[in-house]
This record gives C-alpha cells, sequence and structure tokens, in this order.
C-alpha cells in the first residue's frame, strides 16, 4: 500500500492518464478528475497511514495540468477567448501565427549557420550543448507546426507520436508526408484520413529539412520508429511535457506568446473569421459540430442571428418575386 500510494507512483499514474486522453478508451477528463479528487480526499483522511506528499503530489499535478484545465466549462474560458479575438483582429500576430514553422526553421538555420565549415556543410560537432539544444528545440516545433499549420491540426499526442516507418507507420516522406492517424489512436474512436501538408506553404520543405538535418541530432542511430524521437531514451519517443515546454518558449521567441493548448483554438477562430461552416471546422479538428459551436460562439455572437436576417430577406423576396410573376399584388 506504501509503494502503490508513493508520490512517484502517483504522479506517473496521473501521467498515464494525461497520455490516453487522445484516445477513445481515456476516461474523460471530468471523471478522471474526480477520481483523484477523491482519492485525494481519502488520503488526507487517512494521513497518517501514508506519506503526506502524495496529497501534495496529486494537488501539484492537478494544478499544472493541460489536461485538467478547465475541464467543468462547455464554454471557452475568458482568458483564451480574448487570446483567440486578439489573434483574428491582428494582422501581424495572425501573419505570424501562419508563419510558425516557417520563423522556427529561420531561426534554428541561424544557429547552424554558426557551425558551417568551410565548404558551407553543417559539422554538428561545431555545435556547443546549449546550441545544440536549441537547434533541436527549434527544428521540432517547426516540424510539429509544419504538420498542424499547412496539414490538420491535431492533438499534441497524435502530432507528436506520428511514426514515420515500420509496419504501423502513419507519415510518409516519400509520399508528400501524407499523414493519418488510426481509429484506436483517436479521440472519437474514427478514423482521420489521410491528409498531406500544403506544398505552397513550405510543409513539405520544412519536413524535409527536419528529416534530413535536425533528427539525426536526436536520434544519430536512427532506433526510434517515431518521427519525433526521445531526447532521453534510445528508441523511444517525445515526451508531451518536454514538447509543450519547448513549444511555448519557441512561440515567445517568436514573438506570439501561447501554449500549444491554444493552437487548435487559433486554428478554428481563423476558419470562423473566414466564414467556414462548423461542420469543416468540426471535420478538422476531429470534433463534434455540437462541441465546436458551443466552445467558438463567442467569436461571432450576432453571427446567427445575421445569418436568420438575410435568409427572412430572401424569402421575403421570393414571396414578393412570386406574386409578381403571377400577376397578383
Amino acid at each position: 500500500m506504501d509503494a502503490l500510494f508513493a508520490p512517484e507512483h502517483v504522479s506517473a499514474t496521473i501521467r498515464a492518464t494525461e497520455d490516453r486522453e487522445h484516445l477513445a478508451s481515456a476516461v474523460q477528463a471530468d471523471s478522471a478528475l474526480g477520481y483523484y479528487k477523491t482519492l485525494r480526499l481519502i488520503l488526507g483522511r487517512n494521513a497518517d497511514a501514508f506519506d503526506p506528499g502524495c496529497i501534495a503530489e496529486i494537488t501539484r499535478r492537478l494544478k499544472s495540468s493541460e489536461y485538467f484545465k478547465d475541464v467543468d466549462r462547455d464554454e471557452m474560458p475568458e482568458h483564451i477567448q480574448a487570446w483567440c479575438r486578439d489573434l483574428v483582429n491582428d494582422p501581424q500576430t495572425e501573419r505570424r501565427f501562419h508563419n510558425l514553422h516557417r520563423i522556427f526553421r529561420a531561426k534554428a538555420e541561424q544557429v547552424i549557420d554558426g557551425a558551417r565549415d568551410a565548404d558551407g556543410h553543417f559539422d554538428a560537432g561545431h555545435l556547443g550543448d546549449r546550441d545544440r539544444l536549441r537547434v533541436i528545440r527549434l527544428g521540432v516545433c517547426a516540424a510539429v507546426c509544419a504538420i498542424v499549420l499547412t496539414g490538420r491540426p491535431l492533438r499534441l499526442r497524435n502530432a507528436i507520436w506520428l511514426r514515420y516507418r515500420g509496419r504501423r507507420a502513419n507519415i510518409n516522406p516519400k509520399a508528400g508526408w501524407e499523414f493519418f492517424i488510426p481509429a484506436e489512436e483517436a479521440k472519437a474512436g474514427v478514423k482521420i484520413p489521410e491528409m498531406s501538408p500544403r506544398a505552397d506553404r513550405q510543409g513539405p520543405d520544412v519536413l524535409d529539412w527536419y528529416l534530413r538535418e535536425i533528427r539525426p541530432l536526436i536520434d544519430p542511430d536512427n532506433k526510434s520508429i517515431y518521427l519525433f524521437a526521445s531526447i532521453q531514451t534510445a528508441g523511444g519517443r517525445m515526451n508531451p511535457s518536454t514538447f509543450r515546454n519547448w513549444f511555448q518558449s519557441a512561440a515567445n521567441d517568436a514573438g506570439i506568446p501561447m501554449t500549444f493548448h491554444r493552437f487548435r483554438h487559433g486554428f478554428a477562430s481563423i476558419l470562423i473569421r473566414e466564414g467556414e461552416s462548423m461542420r469543416i471546422i468540426a471535420d478538422m479538428l476531429a470534433n463534434t459540430v455540437g462541441v465546436c459551436a458551443t466552445r467558438y460562439a463567442f467569436l461571432d455572437p450576432d453571427r446567427s442571428a445575421r445569418q436568420a436576417q438575410e435568409a427572412m430577406t430572401r424569402a421575403a423576396d421570393k414571396a414578393e418575386r412570386r406574386i409578381r410573376k403571377g400577376g397578383r399584388r
């Protein structure tokens, strides 16, 4: 029992819950949150029998977890609403958002240029530890953004756990980087169909660069089947917490402060501003129309009323034309 409720075991359990959140079989966030709160309550009432650090660890993890943030809300939290409005109303900010994959690549290449030999070839051995990590961080963020910005706005774990070789590969560098998410790895339990990043927005070009220049710095022996290999475990996959920290740091450096949690919100907000239907937006996000309609209603509260007004005007015009065609007034 002591081992079961040790702080490190509880922390690992919560992390495992987070790591399955993108799967259809996952426990719903509100159910999981209720479970951990109840567990914390019971442990508190039996504090003499268990390590008190366990309670503190549950509290810390629940507060710091993106997975449990705003779990009880159907509508978008006000601070995210404000961020989305700023994005769609500020052309400079939106421009940076659209070009994050290219911005991150350019910043990485500035560092790489300092490690080229006399013939202009990149020599990773000329990079110091700090510069090496910076290049890796920016390169990974550039490649992930190339997928989600010029392809489809995948959920975090679906994006960073893509497999680029092996029997279960679901992204193909040789076919324009076409990718898909199998049903068993999709939140809704339905396959997210094949899509390729847009070449006219340099999506495949950034991914080719990442595979050629950046990935060998992470996995020089090419042991991992994952496009985004672990920086700690040979043959492993990228840790979501590591990527979240890298992305937030890189986004701040690019002049558009945000977490990856807000990435899909920004993507959807721009589509709504452009007048796309909720069905199209829901399909791109692999979400339901109802969830999208509720979550993003704040962007245009009068949109439905205006659409209804226009429909009534069209109906009135049609009625008028029918009367005139029949010779009646």
